[in-house]
């Protein structure tokens, strides 16, 4: 407890600083066209930056095996980012990065990969060109940089995580820029090693040498209020033996108060030397605006993932959760990845005057509670398939997740914070673990 009182006092130190410093004065005092002039260092140069702070308190009883997952600590990131766009059609983009944890007890800080450490390093390093023809556009982006797309259920960055993810690609856009495209990408993720230059080297972790490429077609026309995406994804590596091509489809729909979104994804190919990939996995969910509360939108969702109901048939139907940012989406304590899953969850989310609140719960299962994993949001075994005979309830529990957020200065300063709880479920009392979990943290980002 006494390291998280000195993580949050570091945090409101911080920020009670900036209230009353004088660049803070003089920025209220400034107009917009002076805070641009002070960031460009040339017509056409742009030097930009942020800071991020968070303290996280993690009070996971029943899990004390996975590092980190009962300690408290301080994260801190900070990037530095030049953009170069002499030219409409050509742009240059670096971005370099710090991260570092303090006061952490459990977790490893050279572990590869890492999603807490990693020194300054080069974190985005790419260009692109640009060829719009009768109104079609043709854009390469060649370099390190971010794959994300639709709600990042399979593909993300993962910003939350203190170091996030990016890959060394190539990506080829080609359509009408908020009407229709299609990107065809190449790429390797990039595996974060805390004390020498982020590459593609395996690191001994599954997915830490993978090749992934894709096809991801959107459309913002074909439907009237309505966004359709439809994707090929392949996830090639050779160490394992994996090649597993993920075929989906997403729509997103949007008319007054109301919005919808549907998602289906289907796998096949092979998940190591042998043992034939047939997994599949859905996402369905709805929301109403209420106008006169602020327009407070109430949701509500269910997500599936199939698991191994067979770990001895030569088939492996544990959906492959490739490369996402599972912490938007399963619970904000990560203990839920999209594999061998059930997910019921009802949201509320509202904004008044400049602070922003959001209330989920969650209600969580396992699809195959005797013959596969529990797996947390990076795709770790929380514990293993429980085994033929020992039966244990499939609820793992419920969770309860508040957030906070408050802007300042016109969105350059952002303070966050949150607070979860698990509520133990049958399946964990059946292993005689009765205990809960908590989570909060507080998070400060500046931008520069």
């Amino acid at each position: 407890m006494n390291r998280l009182f000195c993580t949050l006092s570091v945090l409101v130190f911080f920020t009670l600083g900036l209230m009353s410093s004088g660049w803070a004065s003089s920025e209220e005092k400034g107009s917009q066209k002076e805070e641009t002039d002070y960031h460009d260092l040339a017509p056409g140069v742009r030097l930009d930056g942020n800071l991020r702070l968070r303290g996280e308190m993690r009070d996971f009883r029943f899990d004390r095996t996975i590092p980190g997952h009962d300690d408290e600590f301080l994260l801190s990131r900070v990037r530095l980012n030049l953009n170069v766009e002499p030219k409409d059609w050509f742009k240059m983009f670096v971005e370099v990065q710090d991260s570092r944890i303090f006061f952490n007890d459990q977790i490893d800080e050279t572990a590869l990969p890492n999603i807490f450490e990693d020194a300054l390093d080069l974190h985005q390093l790419f260009a692109d060109f640009k060829y719009s023809p009768n109104g079609t556009s043709f854009k390469l982006r060649i370099g390190r940089q971010k794959l994300s797309y639709g709600q990042q259920r399979l593909v993300g960055s993962f910003e939350w995580a203190n170091t996030a993810r990016v890959f060394d690609a190539l990506k080829l856009s080609i359509g009408k820029e908020g009407e229709a495209w299609v990107d065809l990408f190449a790429s390797r993720v990039v595996s974060v090693d805390p004390n020498s230059p982020n590459d593609w080297s395996s690191t001994g972790k599954r997915y830490a040498d993978s090749d992934f490429h894709g096809a991801y077609y959107t459309n913002k026309k074909l439907i009237q209020g309505a966004q359709f995406e439809a994707y090929w994804l392949l996830r090639h590596e050779d160490t394992a033996g994996d090649e597993v091509h993920t075929l989906g489809t997403r729509l997103g729909w949007k008319r007054g108060v109301l919005d919808t979104e549907v998602e289906f994804m289907g796998q096949v190919g092979d998940f190591g030397a042998g043992i034939d990939q047939e997994a599949f996995a859905l996402h369905i969910g709805g929301g109403y605006t209420v106008e006169k509360w602020n327009r407070t939108r109430l949701g509500i969702s269910y997500n599936f993932a199939t698991g191994d109901d067979d770990p001895d048939d030569n088939k492996h139907k544990t959906f492959d959760n490739l490369f996402p940012t599972n912490h938007l989406h399963y619970g904000y304590m990560d203990l839920m990845s999209f594999r061998n899953m059930h997910n019921l969850e009802f949201t509320a989310q509202t904004t008044w005057r400049k602070v922003g609140v959001r209330l989920a719960y969650h209600w969580l299962w396992l699809a195959e509670e005797d013959t596969d994993a529990w797996y947390n949001a990076g795709g770790r075994q929380i514990r293993n398939a429980a085994g033929t005979g020992l039966n244990p309830d499939p609820f793992l529990g419920q969770e309860v997740d508040l957030k906070v957020t408050y802007g300042l200065w016109n969105g350059r300063v952002k303070l966050e914070g949150g607070y979860s709880h698990f509520f133990n479920g049958d399946y964990l009392k059946d292993f005689n673990i009765g205990k809960d979990a908590d989570f909060a943290y507080l998070m400060t980002v500046l931008k520069f």
